[in-house]
C-alpha cells in the first residue's frame, strides 16, 4: 500500500505505455476548454524560489516550454487522470527543471544525457538550504519524485511501469514537442496557453538542443527516440505549427533598424509582437506571392512598411530611414555614414554568422562543426582584429577632438550597427571580445560601445522586454568556437 508521500509527490505506478494508459482510460467526453487561469501557478515559497531559478537560467523559449508543460499537463490531469492526486507543487517542479540539463553550460558540463544531468541537479537545488528558508526546501521524497520524472521524461517505453508524475511529465512534453496526442487537449487550451507562454520558435530551439547534444555526446539517451526522427518530429509539430513566432524574436538583422528607431524615439510597430504578425511576413515571402503597389517581393526579412512603400534589405532599411530620423549628416555626407554601417554589417554580422555556418545555410551547425571550428578561430585571430584595427582608425581623430563617434560631431546610425555588432559579438566570443578590449589596442572602439549603451533611449531599450534575448539566431555562443578558457 502507497504511504502519503508517495501519493502527494506522484509516485504512483502507472503504466509506462502512454498509447495503453490513455486507451484504458478512454473519457466518455472531448477535453474541456481549461484556461491557464484555469490552472493556476503554486504559490508556496518552495515554488516560487524555483521559479525564479528557472527564469534566471533559462533561455527564456526553454522557460515558456516548461510552462506550457505545466498547463497543459494539468488540462490533461483533470480530464483523463482526475484519479491521479499527487500535488500541483510538485508537478510544477517538474516542469520548471525538466529541461535544466539542456542549457548551453549544462551541456557541456557533464558527459551525462541532459535528462539525467538534470535530475540529479534537480534534487540539490531543491534541497538547497544554503539560501533558503526551511518551507522553501522540497521533503526529499518530494525532491526524489522530481528527479525521478525529469531523468525519465524522454525514457518512452512500451513495457513496465512510470510515476504517475512522471507520465504526466511525458504525455506533457511529447504533446508541446510534436503534438502528439492532439486530441486530449481543448484547442481553446492551446490557444490560449500559447498566447499566454508563445513558442518563439520553440521547435527549432528544441530540434537544434537535441542535435547539439547528440553532436556532444554520441552515447546520449536522445539518441535512443531515433537520431534524425526525433528532431525531425519536433520540426514537423503541424499542431503548434500556427503558435509558432517568427525568428525576428532573436537579435538578427532587423535589430540594427529596432535600435534606430528606438534612438529617434519613433512610433513603430515591430510585427514580431502583434498577433498574426508571423502570418503577414511569411505572407509576403510566400513563393505564391508576386508584389504589390507598395513594391515588389521581399525575399526575407527584415521589411519596413512606411507609408504606400514596403522595402526590404538591412542597410536599405537603414539609409531610407537614417534622414527621416535625424541619424545623418544632410548632404553626402550620408555616404561616408553608410559605408562606415555597410563594413561594420559585413565584417561585425555577415562574418560572424558564417562561423556557425560556413558550408552551407540549409544545414544544421551540428553537421558543420569543424568547419565551423576552422572558421570560428580565423575569424577570431584575423577577422576581428583587422576590422577592429580598421574602426579604432576612424576613431582616433575623432576622438582626437573630443567626439566618441565615427563620424561627425552626432551619433549616427553607422555607431548604432556598430554597438549591435560588438554586443553581439560579446554573446557570441565571449572571451575573444575580453581578450581583445584587455589588449588595450582598441579603447575608441569600446569606448563608442558603452557611449551608445549608454544613450537613454538605448538603456531603456536594452533593459526593456522590447528587446529580444540571444539564442538561435545571427549571433550564437558555442563554447567550442570561442577563445581557449
Amino acid at each position: 500500500m502507497a504511504s502519503d508521500s508517495e501519493t502527494q509527490y506522484g509516485f504512483t505506478p502507472v503504466a509506462s505505455s502512454a498509447t495503453a494508459l490513455l486507451s484504458a482510460a478512454k473519457p466518455s467526453t472531448p477535453p474541456p476548454y481549461i484556461s491557464v487561469t484555469d490552472t493556476p501557478v503554486p504559490q508556496t515559497a518552495l515554488a516560487q524560489r524555483i521559479e525564479e531559478y528557472a527564469r534566471l537560467h533559462l533561455p527564456e523559449p526553454t522557460y515558456n516550454h516548461s510552462l506550457r508543460v505545466y498547463h497543459y499537463g494539468l488540462a490533461i490531469k483533470r480530464h483523463v487522470f482526475p484519479s491521479w492526486t499527487f500535488t500541483d507543487e510538485t508537478y510544477y517542479l517538474c516542469c520548471l527543471l525538466h529541461d535544466i540539463g539542456s542549457t548551453e553550460e549544462n551541456l557541456n558540463k557533464t558527459k551525462l544525457s541532459f535528462e539525467f544531468y538534470g535530475g540529479f541537479l534537480a534534487l540539490d537545488i531543491l534541497q538547497d538550504r544554503a539560501e533558503s528558508s526551511t518551507n522553501a526546501v522540497a521533503p526529499r521524497d518530494q525532491a526524489e519524485s522530481v528527479a525521478e520524472a525529469i531523468i525519465r521524461h524522454q525514457d518512452l517505453c512500451q513495457e513496465g511501469k512510470i510515476t504517475a508524475v512522471g507520465q504526466l511529465l511525458q504525455l506533457a512534453t511529447i504533446f508541446d514537442n510534436t503534438g502528439s496526442y492532439a486530441d486530449i487537449v481543448h484547442s481553446s487550451t492551446i490557444e490560449d496557453v500559447s498566447q499566454r507562454y508563445p513558442r518563439k520558435q520553440w521547435s527549432n530551439c528544441f530540434a537544434a538542443t537535441i542535435r547539439r547534444e547528440n553532436g556532444l555526446k554520441p552515447w546520449a539517451h536522445t539518441t535512443t527516440l531515433g537520431e534524425e526522427d526525433f528532431p525531425s518530429k519536433v520540426l514537423g509539430n503541424k499542431l503548434m505549427a500556427p503558435y509558432e513566432q517568427s525568428s525576428s524574436l532573436i537579435p538578427g538583422r532587423g535589430e540594427f533598424i529596432r535600435l534606430a528607431l528606438e534612438e529617434a524615439g519613433a512610433n513603430y510597430t515591430d510585427t514580431a509582437h502583434e498577433e498574426g504578425g508571423v502570418k503577414t511576413v511569411l505572407s509576403l515571402i510566400d513563393q505564391n506571392f508576386k508584389g504589390d503597389e507598395s513594391g515588389p517581393p521581399p525575399f526575407a526579412p527584415p521589411m519596413l512598411k512606411h507609408g504606400d512603400l514596403r522595402i526590404s534589405q538591412t542597410p536599405n532599411i537603414l539609409l531610407y530611414l537614417a534622414p527621416r530620423l535625424g541619424l545623418t549628416p544632410d548632404g553626402d555626407a550620408i555616404y561616408h555614414v553608410n559605408s562606415l554601417a555597410l563594413t561594420a554589417l559585413d565584417g561585425l554580422s555577415n562574418e560572424a554568422h558564417d562561423t556557425h555556418h560556413p558550408v552551407a545555410s540549409e544545414l544544421y551547425y551540428e553537421d558543420q562543426m569543424e568547419e565551423s571550428k576552422k572558421r570560428a578561430e580565423s575569424y577570431r585571430n584575423n577577422r576581428l582584429p583587422k576590422y577592429f584595427s580598421y574602426f579604432e582608425r576612424v576613431l582616433e581623430p575623432q576622438a582626437a577632438k573630443g567626439q566618441p563617434w565615427l563620424y561627425g560631431e552626432s551619433l549616427t546610425y553607422a555607431d548604432l550597427v556598430l554597438f549591435q555588432g560588438v554586443d553581439g559579438l560579446k554573446f557570441a566570443f565571449p572571451r575573444a571580445l575580453a581578450r581583445l578590449e584587455k589588449s588595450g589596442k582598441y579603447p575608441n572602439v569600446f569606448k563608442l560601445y558603452e557611449a551608445v549603451k549608454n544613450r537613454p533611449r538605448i538603456k531603456e531599450y536594452l533593459a526593456s522586454e522590447r528587446r529580444q534575448k540571444y539564442s538561435q539566431g545571427l549571433y550564437r555562443h558555442y563554447p567550442e568556437l570561442d577563445d581557449a578558457e
